[in-house]
């Protein structure tokens, strides 16, 4: 972008460290996994379920995505604040989704819902 609109100092820089423990040996890196397509989900795991099933022979509802955060991310490395305490999103996602289901007909939500 920068040498194509003549920019001589960076405008867009972007620096790839941080280890992303990808599945191959030699791309630990995001500079090397992206590229090579085989980086593993954020923080190494992730979670979805569906309710009900996704059924590709129906017709597709739209979808509500409900996300809560596994752990924490912060600007600088080593000081994260929210480390301490990477389950409470879950847990609210959690009694979200148990008074939404608990309410209603799962199969006459008029949504398709996800969670992660």
């Amino acid at each position: 972008h920068n040498q194509k609109n003549g920019l001589k100092y960076p405008l867009y820089v972007a620096e790839f460290d941080i280890v992303m423990q990808a599945t191959k040996l030699g791309t630990n890196t995001s500079d090397t996994c992206l590229p090579a397509g085989n980086c593993l989900p954020l923080g190494g795991y992730s979670v979805m379920s569906s309710l009900p099933p996704i059924n590709q022979s129906e017709t597709a509802k739209s979808i509500v995505l409900a996300l809560a955060t596994m752990d924490s991310a912060s600007f600088f490395r080593d000081v994260v604040p929210g480390a301490d305490s990477p389950i409470s999103g879950m847990i609210a996602l959690l009694g979200a989704l148990d008074a939404l289901f608990s309410s209603a007909d799962v199969l006459s939500l008029p949504k398709q819902v996800l969670k992660f």
